[in-house]
């Protein structure tokens, strides 16, 4: 199953762990991002060592994990007709690359925000849910 997987769940898992870090070590899935999610990280870095309470060597060994786990999709190898639709359906401009994405693939979206609910072209699947799904596979 493929799923796009979005900025604040790979802050939450580095943050709280628990569900969300261990479906990164599903083999039932393949996460794919679009190619700009680790300029985030870079952004919060230090935030993110602050309410995980994790060192600078603990954040960057989970990156490294992560990163491996993550298929990172240009943008040039997503077409301007899925990009097109992508825009229409994504509720902020800045979502519109998960979108073209989760398109693109054929995949759901995996975010807590409630706001890509609000269009119904892409599934999305919180934490919860696809803990349910994975464990029904």
């Amino acid at each position: 199953m493929f799923l796009v997987v979005d900025a604040n769940i790979l802050f939450g898992a580095l943050v709280g762990r628990g569900k969300t870090l261990e479906i990164f070590f599903s083999d039932k899935i393949s996460l794919l991002a679009p190619e700009f999610l680790f300029e985030e990280f870079e952004k919060h870095k230090t935030e993110i060592i602050e309410k995980g309470k994790i060192s600078v060597l603990e954040l960057e060994e989970a990156l490294s994990f992560i990163k491996e786990k993550i298929k990172l999709i240009p943008s040039g190898d997503i077409s301007l007709d899925v990009k097109s639709k992508a825009k229409i359906l994504s509720p902020h401009t800045k979502n519109e690359a998960y979108f073209a994405v989760a398109l693109a693939f054929n995949a759901m979206i995996w975010s807590e925000e409630k706001s890509f609910r609000k269009q119904s072209g892409v599934k999305i699947c919180n934490t919860s849910e696809l803990v349910r799904l994975i464990l029904s596979f």
